[in-house]
């Protein structure tokens, strides 16, 4: 089983997730579960971007569900739209989830912590 570390999987999961305002990422029974999400309107997800995803795990069983939550009633503002991805059955094992585990890769990646973190590496 293939492992990948922290920063190589947050970095190929914001490649395939790139237009969201917030990707999240935790372990679950059997696998992982993405939230992907942004406000005003949900993120594309097509097929291209699953198979991207099902490559990247390791896996073809994977599930989605789409999400709303409004904001604002006159302007919509703090709402949140967006898909939640469940991938079951790794065959890649996914190192470092510590770090990663239920937080926002978007926000992790511009924090001082990722930065050391990514420079600091080969």
């Amino acid at each position: 089983m293939e492992e990948l570390d922290d920063i190589r999987l947050a970095r190929f999961i914001l490649d395939i997730l790139p237009e969201g305002e917030h990707v999240k990422i935790a372990a679950i029974a059997g696998g992982y579960e993405i939230t992907y999400g942004k406000m005003y309107d949900a993120p594309p997800l097509n097929l291209d971007t699953l198979m991207r995803l099902s490559d990247l795990f390791g896996t073809t069983s994977i599930d989605v569900d789409r999400y709303s939550q409004g904001g604002c009633d006159t302007c919509d503002w703090g709402s949140d739209y967006g898909h939640t991805i469940q991938i079951y059955k790794p065959t890649k094992q996914l190192g470092g989830m510590e770090l990663l585990n239920g937080k926002d890769l978007y926000k992790l990646k511009e924090s001082r912590q990722w930065s050391d973190v990514i420079f600091s590496r080969p």
